[in-house]
């Protein structure tokens, strides 16, 4: 990730040997760097393929919701961040996935009577890994052989709030398909003495996922992902 930082300050003088007038500032802002996200379904099966039924001794639940967000915060590392919304569901239903959209992992989903899904609990992704992704944002690695992230709960059942549970494996490949997309934003606007501008586009583009996070994998009809390589750009000055 390329960061350049700078800020500027000047003090604007009145021509001859007068007071100085007050003092005019501006400040200048700018960042660049690569980032993924994803989310997936995992419905827990044995080992001949068929999915495993709801259980009260399974304290995690045979169905997973998850989301996840990387940001390279140096040249091949990046911070990553996610929830896994934990369910018993019946073995004939497949939920919707959840978010970054919608409610929040930690939220008890709304009462939908045609979800008969159970919500157990939420756990949550939390570290950093490496991070490898090319500036045509055709492919990315997120982690690799042999890296592990950390798994915290949520609360009970999956211990306190932010309790450490586990390291686990993450190695996710992420494949462009179709074409890029661009996104672009800007606003103006001022608080009576500064005048603040910002302006953020990105370029982004559709992924399938290949890989695991601990024990899950993503299926192809149940996950998928974007990367993105984002610039942002503010100032201030005052009046």
């Amino acid at each position: 990730m390329r960061r350049l930082v700078v800020l500027l300050a000047a003090a604007l003088l009145i021509l001859g040997t007068a007071a100085p007038a007050a003092a005019r500032s501006m400040s200048f802002y700018r960042s660049t760097y690569y980032s993924v996200q994803f989310d997936w379904i995992q419905l827990d099966r044995d080992a001949a393929g068929d999915r495993l039924p709801p259980m009260e001794t399974r304290p995690f639940g045979n169905v997973h919701i998850g989301f996840a967000f990387a940001q390279e915060f140096s040249s091949g590392q990046a911070w990553v961040f996610g929830q896994i919304a934990d369910l018993n569901c019946p073995v004939d239903f497949v939920p919707s996935p959840g978010g970054g959209h919608g409610f929040a992992l930690e939220e008890e989903p709304p009462v939908d009577p045609e979800n008969p899904c159970t919500h157990i609990g939420f756990r949550s992704i939390d570290g950093t890994v490496p991070i490898s992704i090319d500036n045509k944002l055709t492919r990315a690695v997120l982690g690799g052989p042999g890296v592990t992230v950390g798994i915290f709960g949520g609360g009970d059942p999956h211990g306190g709030p932010g309790e450490f549970l586990a390291n686990v494996p993450i190695n996710v490949t992420f494949t462009g398909v179709g074409p890029l997309s661009k996104l672009t934003f800007s606003q103006t606007f001022t608080d009576g003495t500064f005048t603040y501008s910002s302006r953020y586009s990105s370029n982004n583009r559709a992924a399938d996922l290949t890989g695991v996070l601990g024990p899950m994998g993503f299926d192809p009809e149940l996950s998928g992902g974007f990367m993105s390589y984002s610039r942002e750009i503010s100032r201030s000055r005052s009046r």
